[in-house]
């Protein structure tokens, strides 16, 4: 079975307006070259920024207009204009599972972490469940290649995907918002605005809100349970057939944000202060069942997708199961995820050859994310479960970036996580009751398993990365 997903031809109308009190400079002809490259600063270093073509690794970048001129709706989007970069979704999970060199994360287990490691505004996100990013007020998007732990912290093997926000901005007021309108019930309105408070303090708020219908159709259809041949103990209650009703699947309904301050008390201090939200009312992600013949699956009642019949995204499904709360499973209500998160970055020029550097944030975030496994809208549960939980991130970073202006340069740091995650399935597992010959109609289909554990993790490190210029042509990383 499988999630398709955003391929599928869409069409949309930007409507953009912006007000800011941002003077234009003059440019005069000797400030522009004929055909030199534009100067992209990067911070793969992590020693401030540094223009991309003399940063010795291997990296790409986008901008924040890059975003919007290549349509960039999610992080899994940068794929599209990123070479050696891949990515997709786990089955089922509105997730982002980045692969670099041959190296991913293909499940959605809560605690494992992808080798493709992903940052916003120095913060690791842990998981690949919430670092399917959206894309709004994005100032540049970095993605290191090879692995990246001594200058990106843990399980970066793969490389990095280093995102940045825009920060307020000193002495300017200014509002940007923007709104797009497409296909499928699609509305997505952005903003930001950013007040100057005197010469040394700043403010910023960004948000957008996202809402469509879903591209899928609840078109799957199903047969009886336990045909001939299969290894069910069939019951009455168990021979219906149908379809479903055609609907919209697949949609979203999603709300996010982000309030800084940024307090300068000298020329040489910098302070930014962050708190983001999110709040995720999506649908649960629907299903179409794609197993072809000699599987087990069509036995247990489920008419199959092929090509004959036409676009796979209109055969989709999701059980209809909704239990009365607080427990039980209820596919209505969407895959839910509350995020929120408060970080502190600091930077202080000591002088002229040393910057110290130093990150703290924890995130809060609470899943609640429904699945129906089989993509068959039937009353019956013959694979259903919901996967709850609630998860704790904090993390502190301290590092020294040089700027010696000789031949050698240096970044070195600590970097400390910790990680507490309380984790509970509650499952229908409609197939396995189905081998119990003498199951009573009562049981099947109404008898949850349930699973639920704990994990605290921390991770701990001290790095130095340095470079040495041998030459001009020649330099030497360790």
């Amino acid at each position: 079975m499988h999630t398709a997903r955003g391929i599928t031809p869409f069409l949309c109308l930007p409507l953009v307006f912006a007000i800011s009190s941002a003077l234009a400079q003059e440019t005069s002809d000797d400030d522009v070259v004929q055909g030199t490259l534009e100067e992209v600063m990067v911070t793969a270093s992590r020693r401030g920024d540094q223009d991309i073509m003399t940063t010795p690794v291997s990296i790409s970048a986008l901008n924040g207009e890059d975003t919007e001129k290549f349509a960039i709706r999610d992080l899994n989007d940068i794929a599209v204009s990123i070479p050696g970069l891949s990515s997709g979704t786990v089955s089922a999970f509105k997730s982002a599972q980045f692969a670099m060199r041959g190296v991913s994360e293909s499940t959605i287990i809560l605690y494992k972490e992808s080798p493709v490691g992903v940052t916003i505004d120095e913060f690791v996100v842990p998981h690949v469940m919430t670092s399917n990013l959206e894309m709004y007020d994005i100032e540049t998007i970095e993605v290191l290649r090879g692995p990246q732990g001594t200058l990106f912290g843990k399980n970066t093997t793969g490389g990095v995907i280093n995102v940045r926000t825009k920060r307020p901005v000193l002495e300017e007021n200014s509002v940007d918002a923007r709104m797009q309108f497409g296909e499928f019930g699609t509305n997505k309105f952005m903003g930001a605005l950013n007040l100057s408070a005197g010469d040394n303090l700043a403010f910023r708020i960004a948000g957008m809100h996202l809402k469509s219908d879903g591209y899928y159709k609840n078109g799957a259809s199903w047969s009886p349970l336990g045909q001939s041949g299969a290894p069910f103990n069939t019951v009455d209650h168990l021979g219906s057939s149908g379809q479903g009703d055609g609907g919209s699947l697949g949609g979203d309904d999603l709300v996010s944000g982000r309030v800084k301050m940024l307090w300068s008390p000298t020329d040489s201090v910098n302070l930014l202060f962050q708190y983001e939200y999110l709040n995720d009312d999506g649908d649960t992600p629907p299903l179409v069942q794609t197993s072809g013949p000699g599987y087990l699956v069509p036995l247990w009642g489920f008419d199959t997708w092929t090509p004959a019949l036409g676009d796979p995204l209109d055969f989709a499904g999701v059980t209809p199961r909704c239990d009365p709360e607080p427990a039980g499973i209820c596919m209505a209500d969407g895959h839910r995820i509350d995020i929120d998160g408060y970080y502190l970055n600091g930077d202080w020029a000591i002088n002229d050859n040393y910057t110290l550097y130093f990150n703290a944030g924890r995130r809060e975030q609470e899943s609640r994310l429904p699945n129906a496994y089989v993509g068959n809208p039937s009353p019956y549960s013959v694979f259903d479960a919901t996967r709850d939980d609630n998860r704790e991130t904090s993390q502190v970073e301290v590092r020294l970036g040089s700027n010696l202006g000789g031949s050698f340069d240096f970044t070195a740091g600590v970097f400390y996580q910790e990680d507490s995650t309380i984790f509970s399935v509650m499952q229908y597992v409609g197939f396995f009751d189905g081998f119990f010959v003498g199951t009573p109609p009562d049981y099947w289909n109404n008898f949850p398993r349930v699973l639920s554990n704990k994990q605290d993790a921390e991770a701990q490190a001290a790095y130095i990365d340095g470079t040495w210029q041998v030459t001009d042509r020649f330099q030497v990383t360790g």
